[in-house]
């Protein structure tokens, strides 16, 4: 139990590290101290819609007093006088979705957003931007006309925010660098662990498995950098959105994936995972024909999620009941459960308004924290699997090399050769076997004892490893049967190693007058018998090695 809990301890050791890191990060982001303050501008707006008019009111009281929903081309006019704040390069921050915008600055148009796309009929969508107001703005009058995309729109229009684009971004950079070091983190934690699986899995073939993981990771990373509109330090596109929806909508099949991966699944589990697919697939081909936008059919979405929940929590308990899941596969579990209680809760907090809200810092800090734990639980599987598979790796190795291996040589034995048949009958090149015999042993054993043929067996497995070129495969396949493979020996190549074996061989007489040093051989190339297989090219080698034993015509003549 204790190696088991530092076995443990150790894994998780990486992730706490990262999450420890994160935090001073985080700590040294938020603790900027501001030269000016950023206004809000939520109060003090001339709001009309269409005809309707609303003399002096909040903004985020609008869906109140309109209550109703905006049909497409429908506008929303607001205006105010800006206020004399003494910026030096003074910048409005828009969060907009779904509608375009257009910025006036008395009458002169200032800015734009979506315009193109609302004209054209596409998708508008969202994200965070940034319009730059000229020096002499103070006590002119700013009017933003929203333009509604679609129908049934929500009148939704998040406050302006006012300040330098320094401090925007600085002030922006406090509210949610938390989720971009996140998101970031995500993203480059997968992709060095999709690397890495793809590497170390030729040695460890466990690690195949975690391939799907790292993926996850990498959408989960998107998916938060998109959805807090941190991008908009690089991009003003309003594609964002649309990868936002990709990307959670793809999380939901790929976590059904890596619980199928750890978890025996019944029938219903899997007419399930079918189901999720193909409501997917249908909500994304909806989408980019202009049918019916993702953010449109995100309930049935958290409907999904939800079901599944109760699923996994369905299974957790019967794990738990009747203890036939190993704890690594319930930690790998637990990573979908936690992910469909962030779509729970995000699910809570957007179903006032029926849209995305401002988030608070609550809702960034719990949606954020879920993909950081869904991490930790990466790198303490990756640990475990590295502890436990490594070593599993090298004994597997060593009873394979133990089991492949003749006792007596050090040399392959017979077990290999079905092997090397078959990879021989994929490839498509030329090769070579080499069919070797003692001769005499027979006589060696029954006249001066086992131990002597041994030793003239182990005597000749050594000069034939080291008379042929590295590379040449040499297995004992029988008593007195040697065979060698090669492909890439030319058959000059192969005389002048088996006359340098017969030399060697046969000085060993010198020693023992008694007893025979000698051999017959016969080799064949595939070249020759393009019908056959590597058994049967072996055969025609066997025969060839007969053939000369018993002082018959060679197949194989000296030249």
């Amino acid at each position: 139990m204790r190696e088991h809990t530092r076995k443990m301890l150790l894994a998780c050791t990486p992730g706490i590290l990262s999450v420890i890191v994160l935090i001073v990060i985080v700590m040294l982001a938020v603790s900027y101290d501001h030269l000016h303050e950023v206004e809000r501008f939520d109060t003090g707006w001339r709001i009309r819609v269409g005809e309707e008019g609303f003399p002096v009111a909040a903004l985020s009281e609008l869906p109140e007093l309109l209550d109703r929903k905006l049909s497409r081309g429908e506008t929303v006019r607001i205006e105010r006088t800006m206020p004399d704040t003494g910026e030096a390069s003074p910048t409005l921050e828009l969060l907009v979705n779904y509608f375009a915008v257009e910025v006036f600055l008395e009458d002169e148009v200032i800015g734009e957003i979506a315009m193109d796309r609302f004209l054209d009929g596409g998708y508008v969508g969202g994200n965070r931007y940034y319009v730059c107001l000229p020096a002499d703005y103070a006590g002119k009058r700013l009017s933003l006309v929203f333009h509604a995309s679609e129908d049934r729109l929500p009148p939704v229009i998040y406050p302006p925010r006012f300040g330098s684009f320094h401090e925007l971004n600085h002030t922006m950079m406090q509210r949610y660098g938390y989720a971009l070091l996140i998101g970031v983190f995500m993203c480059l934690f997968g992709g060095f662990f999709l690397f890495f699986s793809l590497m170390v899995s030729v040695l460890l073939p466990e690690v195949k498995g975690q391939r799907l993981s790292s993926l996850i990771s990498i959408v989960l990373g998107i998916w938060i950098l998109t959805h807090y509109r941190v991008l908009a330090f690089f991009t003003e596109g309003t594609w964002l959105m649309t990868v936002e929806y990709l990307s959670f909508y793809l999380l939901l099949p790929l976590l059904i994936l890596l619980v199928a991966q750890v978890h025996e699944t019944n029938r219903f589990y899997r007419l399930f995972e079918r189901f999720v697919f193909a409501a997917v697939g249908i909500s994304f081909v909806l989408h980019f024909t202009g049918v019916l936008y993702m953010h449109r059919t995100r309930y049935v979405y958290y409907g999904i999620c939800t079901f599944y929940l109760m699923m996994l929590i369905r299974m957790f308990v019967i794990d738990i009941r009747e203890k036939k899941t190993a704890a690594i596969d319930m930690v790998q579990m637990a990573a979908p459960a936690l992910f469909c209680v962030m779509v729970f809760i995000a699910m809570c907090f957007n179903l006032p308004t029926g849209e995305d809200i401002e988030v608070q810092t609550v809702s960034i800090v719990i949606l954020t924290t879920g993909p950081l734990f869904f991490a930790m639980a990466r790198f303490l599987v990756y640990g475990w699997m590295m502890m436990e598979a490594a070593p599993q790796k090298f004994k597997f190795d060593a009873l394979r090399e133990l089991a492949y291996t003749d006792g007596l040589t050090g040399l392959h034995n017979r077990m290999l050769t079905a092997e090397r048949y078959e990879e021989l009958n994929k490839g498509e090149g030329d090769y070579c076997l080499i069919s070797l015999d003692l001769n005499g042993l027979k006589y060696v054993n029954d006249t001066f004892g086992h131990d002597e043929g041994d030793r003239l067996i182990r005597f000749f497995g050594r000069m034939l490893r080291a008379v042929l070129p590295e590379g040449t495969d040499v297995m004992r396949v029988g008593g007195d049967e040697f065979l060698a493979i090669s492909e890439t020996m030319d058959e000059h190549a192969i005389r002048g190693c088996m006359t340098a074996l017969e030399r060697r061989f046969s000085s060993l007489d010198q020693a023992n007058e008694r007893i025979p040093h000698s051999f017959a051989y016969g080799y064949a190339y595939h070249h020759e018998f393009p019908e056959a297989d590597a058994h049967g090219v072996y055969l025609q080698a066997d025969a060839r090695m007969y053939a000369r034993k018993h002082g018959t015509q060679p197949a194989q003549t000296e030249g």
